[in-house]
């Protein structure tokens, strides 16, 4: 008889590794929003272009650099997903915010032709497989109306006091690479700018 094959352990570390590569992506995007500075305001030249000269990915990145408030709130929303992420305790939230964030980028995308179209339907698609692994909870909590147990699906037993140190250390590490840099040089910049 065949030995049956477990899966949880490489399913656990797949679900980790697309949990943190959106957490990444969604600070690196949502910090550079936060400053306006992905979409820079149209400058002269673009204001006195007629419309119909330019191609949709530029209508679309003006339109979005022409409203500063828009920007900011595109990066608000992009930055709390990220951070949402990076907490076990707060990933199912940040994956269901980040469906709606990452649908809204991929529908712009797609519908204005930015080349990154494929990309941003990857994020969404990462974003879906983690809520698909959630499937059950989420049924049972908005269609049958039941009381759901907090996910134990990002959860890790660590017994050894260098391991739990280790764990510690690495997100500090990623927290500053990925949340306190970005936010210095996005602020840096924008006092550049301004």
């Amino acid at each position: 008889r065949k030995k049956e094959r477990n899966y949880h352990t490489l399913n656990f570390w797949l679900r980790n590794i697309i949990r943190y590569h959106l957490a990444i992506v969604s600070l690196s995007y949502g910090i550079h929003k936060l400053f306006a500075l992905q979409m820079p305001f149209p400058n002269l030249s673009q204001l006195a272009t007629p419309l119909g000269d330019f191609l949709p990915m530029r209508l679309s990145w003006m339109f979005i650099g022409y409203s500063t408030p828009y920007q900011i709130f595109s990066g608000v929303m992009e930055t709390i997903v990220g951070l949402l992420l990076l907490n076990r305790k707060t990933v199912t939230t940040g994956v269901l915010l980040g469906i709606g964030v990452f649908a809204n980028v991929f529908i712009l995308n797609l519908c204005y032709d930015i080349p990154v179209k494929q990309y941003s339907m990857l994020l969404l698609i990462c974003c879906l497989y983690l809520a698909a692994c959630d499937g059950k909870r989420f049924f049972n909590f908005f269609w049958l109306n039941q009381h759901v147990q907090p996910s134990a699906l990002y959860e890790i037993v660590l017994e050894k006091n260098w391991q739990k140190i280790l764990r510690i250390i690495l997100k500090v590490i990623f927290v500053i690479l990925f949340v306190a840099m970005p936010l210095y040089q996005g602020w840096k910049m924008f006092k550049e700018e301004n």
